[in-house]
């Protein structure tokens, strides 16, 4: 019987659901601890208007049971059970784009015996169009835990808003056809938990993982997450818990850079191999006016590449009401308003040829979604040169070389201090698979299953490595990319290099040395990585001297040989004394030479005064059962002298203070409050903090 797992975490920053009639019939999710053995037979015999729709044990203790809320309400009394919530989704449009006219593309490295041959690979995502010319020889089977059956196929246009993405990962990893994946002979499984336009929950993603987990893949892909940036969500400990059962999980790092701390969950996990994205060779288009003024046009994950190479028409229009009804072979430039979805559905189905979005709102809350043409964004600022110049424009290209995507998400992560991504990979207009041909993605959606190819080859090579081997394995060879303009925050430990990852001349453990946070004025913290020596001689490591930073004063090891077959542990002390420091985040890179290569160990430290998100992960649920009552969990980066929760308007005229609490320890805060009732008006609920005499704070909408 197939198993599904689940366990609810809000995608969103916050999702504020409907009570539905209690007459209706829903999913819900119920948490247990030290269930009966024969907990299923229970619930067939003592509550017979529940349906048991699945039933999970691997990852979590959970059953997703359907039915009216008042024969649920019986359930939720009995001794085992710990949580419940209503079943909650999520639904982003996706555009399908196909176009096969594109040309081949190769992502097997040169020179590379192995082809990923016998490696189970499972794909977490949209579903697979499995009948593509360049999968369908090398797809074995699946499972969907939306429709829950054993065809995980991508949507169709028959079924709802038809998806693509999954298709297109599994093409990076294991085409084979016109397009040629990392590893070609892989064999892949699909686990469909995105249904409709990217409709799915957690409860979906964690049940796939399950699954996956459970069928014996050998290393698993999730392109997907959120903007939680917290080691310790449900997800993180979901993929942290597959990863000890045995199986490599790769993560995409998220589409929400380029600030520092906008890594997600589960990206955020420890075990988990991040993968942030860079550009090999990239096409910087930009627009230049008759005044030399220059606009550098950011383009839009999941947006094919903006490529004109012609003169374009340019209409200005201030709303999307304003458009007519045909507007082919013209560039919309509109300002943002409403949602970045709505807007391009409406604009989507008039048939623009691209589209320059501007705002002064961060494009990092935007929900991007697959889009089949170009998508920019520019400054207010920029766009009012842009509409003086005339209804005409001309783009530009500057080429750059590998260069981190401005789009990639960068570390580090909140309480635990370590530095993600760990290594990253290209992600930028990446030419792979979609239903019905083919088409030229970007995010680090792209990049991560380019990684997991890189695993399967190293999978193929030693099938008895263990998640960490593998992990260490392609992080010890891998390399950074313009260090004068990209940290060790931003990309980790760099590009893999699978030549020697394959060629194993010797092992880095904990390559990335984290020294966590200081909160003393003068503090030696210690480090120690592990270098084995794969070779048949002795191997000579050599230390460099880093150069000299107020406030920081390095201990490092002397110059070591390492016998043949052996591995040898190097401490790296550091003294940090925080009234000398000139930065609240230090991060860099320490040079050794093992034997006859020059290698690059990022590091990371935080100080007091590091601009780091206090708060993040705001979750609001009603409790079943209980009017106006809710459950509210906030994720604390630390530990804190003060929390207090309010409800404010939109205009600040009316504030409601509804929680107050003191010496709060760090993580996750949970608490129950009540909302008597809710203005018609825009409100948003407040959460703010004291730390060491500071104040901190956090907003989101709960209605509009």
């Amino acid at each position: 019987m197939h198993k599904k797992f689940c366990m609810t975490l809000i995608i969103a920053l916050i999702f504020l659901p409907n009570i539905v009639q209690a007459d209706e019939e829903q999913t819900w999710i119920i948490e247990m601890e030290n269930a009966p053995e024969d907990l299923e037979a229970i619930l067939q015999k003592d509550y017979p208007f529940i349906e048991v729709l699945h039933m999970y044990d691997t990852l979590l203790e959970a059953v997703a049971v359907q039915g009216k809320e008042r024969h649920i309400e019986q359930l939720y009394e009995e001794t085992f059970v710990t949580t419940i919530h209503s079943a909650q989704t999520y639904q982003v449009p996706h555009a399908h784009t196909k176009n096969s006219a594109l040309p081949k593309a190769n992502y097997h490295p040169e020179d590379i015996e192995q082809t990923g041959k016998n490696v189970k690979v499972g794909v977490i995502d949209t579903g697979i169009d499995y009948t593509h010319a360049d999968l369908e020889a090398n797809y074995q089977a699946g499972f969907d835990t939306v429709d829950f059956d054993e065809d995980p196929m991508e949507t169709t246009v028959e079924q709802g808003v038809p998806t693509m993405h999954g298709t297109h990962v599994a093409g990076i990893i294991a085409a084979k056809g016109e397009i040629t994946g990392v590893a070609p002979d892989a064999e892949i499984y699909a686990y469909r938990a995105l249904g409709p336009g990217g409709t799915g929950t957690t409860a979906e993603i964690i049940a796939a993982l399950e699954e996956a987990v459970d069928d014996g893949m050998d290393v698993i892909n999730l392109s997907l997450g959120n903007e939680v940036n917290s080691p310790d969500s449900p997800m993180t400990e979901a993929v942290n818990r597959a990863v000890e059962l045995g199986v490599p999980v790769v993560v995409a790092n998220g589409n929400s850079g380029p600030d520092l701390w906008t890594v997600g969950s589960p990206a955020t996990a420890e075990k988990a191999m991040s993968v942030g994205a860079y550009a090999p060779v990239q096409h910087q288009p930009y627009i230049e006016l008759a005044n030399s003024y220059r606009i550098d046009l950011a383009q839009v994950p999941l947006s094919p590449a903006w490529n004109f190479s012609k003169r374009m028409p340019l209409e200005t229009v201030s709303s999307v009401e304003e458009l007519e009804k045909s507007i082919n072979d013209r560039v919309i430039l509109i300002e943002k308003e409403k949602t970045y979805l709505e807007m391009m559905a409406a604009i989507m189905e008039k048939g623009a040829s691209a589209v320059i979005v501007y705002s002064e709102e961060d494009p990092n809350s935007w929900e991007f979604v697959e889009l089949p043409i170009p998508v920019a964004y520019i400054s207010k600022d920029d766009a009012k040169q842009l509409q003086s110049a005339g209804n005409w424009f001309t783009t530009k290209y500057e080429q750059l070389t590998d260069k981190l995507a401005t789009f990639s998400s960068r570390g580090p992560v909140t309480s635990n201090w370590q530095s993600k991504p760990d290594i990253i990979a290209p992600g930028v207009n990446i030419l792979s698979t979609v239903p019905g041909g083919y088409a030229e993605l970007q995010g680090t959606s792209m990049a991560a299953p380019y990684i997991t190819g890189l695993l399967a080859l190293l999978i193929e090579k030693d099938p008895d490595a263990s998640p960490e081997e593998l992990k260490n394995r392609l992080i010890s060879h891998a390399n950074p990319i313009d260090e004068l303009n990209q940290s060790a925050i931003d990309q980790g430990a760099g590009v893999a290099d699978i030549a020697r990852s394959v060629e194993r001349k010797y092992t880095i453990k904990d390559k990335a040395i984290h020294f966590g946070k200081v909160d003393q004025d003068d503090q030696t913290i210690q480090r120690s990585i592990t270098i084995e020596n794969h070779e048949e001689d002795p191997m000579l490591v050599r230390w460099e001297i880093p150069r000299k930073q107020p406030g920081i004063q390095w201990k490092l090891p002397f110059t070591t040989e390492i016998a043949p077959g052996t591995s040898e542990s190097f401490p790296v002390e550091l003294r940090v004394s925080t009234d000398r420091l000139t930065q609240e985040l230090l991060e860099g890179y320490v040079y050794v030479s093992v034997g006859d290569e020059r290698v690059s160990l990022p590091y990371t430290l935080v100080t007091e005064e590091a601009d780091y998100p206090r708060i993040s992960g705001i979750e609001l649920e009603p409790i079943p059962f209980k009017e106006n009552k809710y459950n509210l969990s906030v994720y604390l980066a630390e530990e804190v002298e003060q929390l207090e929760v309010a409800i404010i308007s939109d205009d600040f005229s009316e504030t409601n203070s509804i929680l107050e609490e003191t010496n709060i320890n760090e993580g996750k805060f949970q608490a129950t409050i009540q909302i008597d009732e809710m203005s018609e008006s825009s409100q948003y609920l407040i959460v703010q903090v004291v730390q060491n005499g500071k104040t901190y704070s956090s907003e989101v909408q709960l209605n509009s």
